[in-house]
């Protein structure tokens, strides 16, 4: 009710209603959604989301999933997670703390002139040199 009230504001967006409740209005389960929370959600808890683009309805969506699996303190469990990704904080942390690191695209090289064949990508983990992971993994 209160995000709602604060989007028909003139310029206040999804985002910044989310902010006033959390920070603001102790709505503990608002959680803002910026392009930072969208990779976390996408990568971590929305999986089926990847390759869409982020608008009001898809942000709904991403707070309904952070509030079920966080319950009602999502928000501050959202800000959490926010921070711990920054890259400083991340540098910081003991790495049984840090999130598992990011899938990486990467391109293979050209095969031999006369193969006919086009560069091909592949998914390469960095989990894989990552002992965190490993140890998540068994």
């Amino acid at each position: 009710e209160a995000k709602a009230a604060l989007t028909s504001l003139p310029g206040v967006g999804p985002k910044v209603a989310a902010c006033a409740c959390l920070f603001s209005l102790d709505k503990h389960a608002a959680v803002p959604v910026d392009t930072h929370v969208w990779q976390l959600a996408v990568e971590h808890y929305t999986p089926e989301l990847e390759g869409k683009s982020l608008t009001p309805k898809l942000m709904e969506k991403v707070e309904d999933a952070i509030v079920g699996v966080f319950g009602e303190y999502a928000g501050w469990a959202h800000n959490t997670l926010f921070v711990a990704e920054l890259a400083h904080v991340r540098a910081s942390l003991p790495e049984e703390l840090r999130t598992p690191p990011r899938a990486k695209v990467v391109k293979k090289e050209k095969r031999e002139a006369g193969s006919g064949a086009k560069a091909e990508s592949k998914q390469e983990s960095d989990a894989e040199s990552d002992p965190v992971a490993k140890k998540r993994k068994e």
